[in-house]
C-alpha cells in the first residue's frame, strides 16, 4: 500500500508539472506576435527621388506599411530673416510663382494664384519650366530677381543641389517654397502638403485595398524624369517582370494616369490594385472606372492662393503670416469612386473661372 501511495503521488506531481508546462507554453504562444500574412508586392512610380516631396511621400508610405509611430514635429528656432525691401508710395508688391514642371496639376494652382493676385492687389508672374529641370528653374529665378520681383514661391526640382542657388536668390528677394520644400535653404517657409503625412495616408489606402491577411512590401521604386512615355512604359515593364505584383502606387500627378491606362488596357482592373496622388483627368477617370482604388489629392489651388497671400504680406513688412514651424499645411482630400464625381464638378468650376 505504501508503494502504491508513493507511485500515485509521483504521478500527480508529474501531472501538475505537465499542466503547468502546457499552460506556460500556451501563454508564451499567445504573447508572440501573430504570424505575418502573405507578402503583397508594391511598386512605387515617381518622376525623381531628388525632389523632397517624392522623398517624403515614399518615406511616409514605408513607415505606414512598417507600422512605425508618427514623428513629433519640431518648431523652427532660427529668426525670420528677410532681404531689405522698400515699397514706394502706391507701388504694388511684385511676386512670382515658379512650378517644377508643366503638369496639368499646375492649372489648378494657377487658378488660386490668379484669384490672390487680384484680392491682395499685387503684380504677379506664373512661370513654368517646360522641361522640369533645375537648370531651367535657375534661369527663371535669376531672371525674376533681375527684373525686380520682390517675392518668389518656388517648387525646387532638386532641393539639395539647388540650395546654393536658392540661398543666393533669398538675398535679393523674399523666397518661400511650395509643393516641394528646401528646408535646409534660406527660404522663409513652406506652403503646401505635408508630404510625409500624405505618404502615410497613401500607405493606409494600400493596406485598405489589399485587405486583411496581406503584408504589403515595397519591392521597387521606378523613376521617369518627368517623361510621360517612360512613366507608362515603367508600369508595363513591372507587370511583365513582376507577375505577382499586388499594388501600383503613383507618387506624382501624371503617374496616376499612366498606371490607370495600363491597368485598363491590360484588363487588370480589380486584379492589380492601384493608389495614386493628385487629380489629373486621367487619374480621376481611372478612379471612376475602378482601375485605381483611390487618389490622395493635394490642394494646389491653395498652393497658388496662399503663396501670393503670404508673399504680399511679407513684402509689405508683415511677418505675422509666418507660423512657428514655418509650414503652411494646405491639407489633403481622399478621392474614391463614391466622391470623385462631386470633386470633378467642383474642379471644373474652379478651372472655368
Amino acid at each position: 500500500m505504501k508503494t502504491k501511495r508513493i507511485v500515485e503521488g509521483v504521478a500527480v506531481t508529474f501531472l501538475v508539472a505537465a499542466l503547468a508546462l502546457t499552460t506556460a507554453s500556451q501563454l508564451a504562444r499567445a504573447a508572440e506576435p501573430a504570424a505575418s500574412g502573405e507578402v503583397a508586392e508594391v511598386v512605387l512610380f515617381v518622376g525623381s527621388l531628388s525632389a523632397q516631396n517624392a522623398v517624403d511621400r515614399r518615406q511616409g508610405i514605408l513607415d505606414e506599411l512598417d507600422g512605425k509611430p508618427m514623428p513629433t514635429p519640431a518648431a523652427a528656432t532660427t529668426p525670420i530673416a528677410l532681404p531689405p525691401i522698400t515699397l514706394k508710395p502706391g507701388e504694388k508688391p511684385r511676386v512670382a510663382f515658379v512650378t517644377n514642371n508643366a503638369s496639368e496639376f499646375w492649372r489648378i494652382a494657377r487658378a488660386g494664384f490668379d484669384k490672390a493676385i487680384k484680392e491682395f492687389d499685387v503684380e504677379g508672374e506664373f512661370r513654368i519650366p517646360a522641361g522640369g529641370t533645375a537648370a531651367e528653374q535657375k534661369a527663371i529665378l535669376e531672371d525674376l530677381v533681375t527684373k525686380g520681383v520682390q517675392g518668389i514661391a518656388v517648387s525646387p526640382v532638386d532641393p539639395k543641389n539647388q540650395t546654393p542657388t536658392l540661398n543666393e536668390i533669398a538675398k535679393r528677394a523674399i523666397l518661400i517654397c511650395h509643393d516641394s520644400d528646401a528646408a535646409q535653404s534660406d527660404r522663409v517657409l513652406y506652403v503646401g502638403t505635408n508630404n510625409y503625412m500624405a505618404g502615410r495616408a497613401a500607405g493606409k489606402l494600400i493596406k485598405e485595398v489589399l485587405g486583411p491577411g496581406k503584408t504589403p512590401k515595397v519591392v521597387d521604386t521606378r523613376t521617369d524624369n518627368t517623361d510621360r512615355s517612360r512613366a507608362k512604359s515603367n508600369v508595363q515593364d513591372i507587370l511583365v517582370s513582376r507577375p505577382n505584383i499586388a499594388c501600383l502606387v503613383g507618387l506624382w500627378s501624371y503617374n496616376g494616369p499612366a498606371i490607370g491606362s495600363v491597368i485598363t488596357e491590360s484588363n487588370l482592373a480589380g486584379k492589380v490594385k492601384a493608389v495614386c496622388f493628385d487629380e489629373e483627368p486621367g487619374a480621376l477617370q481611372a478612379v471612376r472606372n475602378g482601375a485605381i482604388y483611390a487618389t490622395v489629392v493635394q490642394k494646389p489651388y491653395e498652393f497658388g492662393y496662399q503663396s501670393v497671400k503670404i508673399l504680399a504680406a511679407l513684402v509689405r513688412g508683415d511677418k505675422s503670416v509666418v507660423p512657428p514651424n514655418r509650414e503652411v499645411d494646405t491639407g489633403l482630400t481622399i478621392l474614391k469612386k463614391d466622391n470623385v464625381d462631386e470633386f470633378k464638378q467642383w474642379l471644373d468650376g474652379i478651372l472655368k473661372k
